[in-house]
């Protein structure tokens, strides 16, 4: 390189695709190198070249940008534009495309390059023609020209695709990897922000300061088939109600292919297909620390006066632990672990926080003693800033905890009459669910003693058809409460769609949950126990006849309905509730490099003290949570605590 005289467009490589570069005439040269603009250097090759590790060092040691051109197979790829110092590399894309892949191990882009590698490297495209390579070139020209005038290119953080049987051009965006060992740069450390701040709404009973994040953006952003975070989403239809999944793949640390969901149950297109990629960011951010890790290595006992209260998180049964496959050790207070910094919003003070319950996913490090819980996206939330998304995830911890409760403790909620609700939606759902599904459904009002509206949708089928689903139930939560209660009829209308199907498929698995609870390892084995009428004894006390309320009386209504005009003081009202109750609430900070392209911050928040919602029977999270036994006292459905013997053990029917 040091040879070449300083052209503009530096093209290092033989055969077909270079030779048809280098015969495009130079329009850019003489200008370029008269206005000091960057040199282009681009390493061309007519093979599956598997990186320019060399080129690119190079390339930063001079400060030049560098834009490779290779063969996959039945096409080329252009891009993506390196430049020194920027984030957004070829090792970048690869792992995006690698997250993105439909194929498994066996099959896929990965497994044909690591068993043909060799052969790929070594052996030209055979469908490369003169035409393809003409059109290679010319693209390559434009997004020269782009760079010279200082333009943005095509090609940054994105790749350019020539299906060569079609020549069709396509244009992929992906977005830097904040641990890609070539391009990212280390995090500052940040101290955790002053929360709450000043959020002014665009009206009292809205909770989200900036409404729904923008579809176009988070599309733009996030969504594509061939680099995107999200690969794509899908949208049906079911009980009223527009459901939509996005799925995504996770890092692959140990080479196994995995992919979670997003959902989302709206009643328009445009907000499920929103709903559904935010909940894809949340649970993405959940599973592990986006960016290189910042943890604080030390032992419980040397730092329980400034972490998380784990005495009140909630354990594991002694027999799980006795289980020789159950995957969490005992908890060993002396044993050193990895910690991360948390805030607590209701002591405005750091709080240390398990690694390992802060973020719920495959251990980054492959460190598979590090486990200390079971732990879900349980109080996760998303949100256009952190009091926004504190506030949501503190709902939906709010709305489990109220479901253990009544479940676990066996209480017997008020009914609410749907017909009593101002939104008339509500009275037009319960008929259409019911007309249509031919189930019994009813209304609870499981409210526990921070006043927070929890809604409990009911639903039972009448008569006497085994093959058809016996019960099933969702939770909503909201600070308004006839909003908790569409929002339980949105989860509940799309479970007694699927639940029929689910429960056909899987009879003989239903049946061994039915005579062995240990048989019920995963979220959807809940639902389905519940399916079986021969289960329905244990579920028969949500359904026995309680007082009646209307709306207006129910869901906390002796408590003010919090609806300010500012959301740092609905938080705060929010957080008032907790602290007058005894209970911390603490906040993780999960905000991704990814999610800050969109303005959007991720939470996870703990509030110990109050259960946390677990799948698998053997995972359930009861000992140590006084409040279990205590809240039917204080709801005034017992004169005394609860005792361990009266507890409901049966694993719960959240779906």
């Amino acid at each position: 390189m040091a040879e070449t005289p300083d052209p503009w467009l530096l093209v290092l490589g033989e055969g077909m695709l270079a030779a048809a570069i280098r015969a495009l005439p130079s329009a850019h040269g003489r200008e370029a190198r008269h206005s000091g603009a960057p040199t282009l250097v681009a390493p061309v090759s007519d093979r599956w070249v598997a990186d320019h590790d060399k080129t690119r060092e190079r390339c930063r040691q001079r400060g030049l940008a560098m834009l490779p051109v290779r063969t996959e197979l039945g096409r080329v790829v252009l891009g993506p534009l390196e430049r020194p110092g920027k984030p957004g590399c070829s090792r970048c894309a690869d792992a995006r495309r690698d997250r993105a892949r439909e194929d498994d191990d066996s099959s896929g882009l990965r497994a044909i390059r690591e068993r043909h590698g060799a052969e790929l490297s070594a052996t030209s495209s055979a469908l490369l023609t003169t035409l393809s390579g003409t059109m290679v070139a010319s693209l390559l020209a434009e997004e020269t020209e782009l760079l010279a005038a200082g333009r943005d290119t095509r090609t940054r953080e994105a790749l350019l695709l020539l299906d060569l049987r079609t020549l069709e051009v396509t244009r992929h965006p992906f977005l830097p990897d904040p641990r890609c060992v070539v391009c990212s740069r280390p995090r500052r450390t940040v101290r955790p922000e002053s929360v709450p701040v000043s959020r002014p709404k665009p009206a009292p009973d809205n909770y989200r300061v900036g409404g729904q994040p923008d579809l176009d953006t988070l599309t733009d952003v996030y969504v594509d088939a061939e680099a995107g975070l999200v690969r794509r989403v899908e949208q049906d239809t079911s009980s009223g109600y527009v459901l939509t999944q996005a799925p995504f793949g996770l890092r692959d640390n140990h080479r196994r292919r995995r992919v979670e969901l997003g959902y989302g149950r709206t009643h328009t297109y445009p907000e499920g297909r929103g709903t559904a990629i935010c909940e894809a960011l949340e649970r993405y951010a959940g599973l592990q620390q986006g960016e290189e890790p910042q943890l604080v290595r030390a032992a419980y006992v040397d730092i329980a006066d400034r972490a998380l209260n784990l005495g009140l998180v909630g354990w594991h049964p002694e027999e799980s632990y006795a289980e020789p496959e159950f995957p969490y050790p005992r908890f060993d207070p002396e044993r050193q672990r990895d910690w991360v910094q948390g805030y607590s919003l209701t002591g405005e003070r750091p709080v240390l926080v398990p690694e390992r319950l802060a973020y719920y996913g495959p251990h980054p490090r492959g460190l598979r003693r590090e486990g200390i819980l079971f732990e879900t996206s349980n109080g996760s939330a998303v949100g256009s800033c952190l009091e926004e998304a504190a506030l949501h995830g503190i709902l939906e911890f709010a709305e489990r905890d109220a479901f253990l409760i009544t479940w676990h403790a066996g209480l017997r909620m008020p009914r609410v009459d749907p017909d009593s609700a101002a939104d008339r939606t509500i009275p037009m759902l319960v008929h259409e669910l019911s007309r249509r599904t031919g189930y019994r459904l009813t209304i609870l009002d499981i409210t526990m003693e921070q006043g927070i509206p929890c809604a409990l949708a009911v639903a039972v089928r009448d008569g006497d058809d085994p093959d058809r689903p016996k019960a099933a139930c969702a939770v909503g939560s909201h600070l308004i409460a006839e909003r908790a209660v569409l929002n339980a009829l949105a989860e509940l209308g799309p479970t007694l769609d699927m639940l029929p199907s689910a429960y056909a498929d899987n009879r003989d698995t239903v049946e061994a949950m039915v005579e062995d609870p240990s048989y019920v390892r995963e979220m959807p084995d809940h639902s389905l126990l519940y399916a079986d009428e021969r289960s329905f004894d244990r579920f028969a006390f949500l359904t026995e006849p309680t007082a009646t309320l209307p709306i207006s009386e129910a869901f906390g209504a002796s408590h003010p309905v919090i609806a300010h005009d500012d959301l740092r003081d609905d938080l705060s009202a929010l957080l008032e509730r907790f602290t007058d109750t005894g209970l911390e609430v603490v906040l993780v900070d999960q905000t991704t490099f990814e999610l800050t392209r969109a303005g959007l911050r991720c939470v996870k928040m703990f509030i110990p003290g109050m259960l946390t919602m677990t799948f698998g029977h053997r995972n359930r999270r009861l000992s140590g949570v006084p409040r279990l036994r205590e809240v039917p006292a204080l709801l005034g459905h017992t004169d005394r605590p609860l005792l361990d013997s009266e507890l409901n053990l049966h694993p719960h029917p959240f779906p």
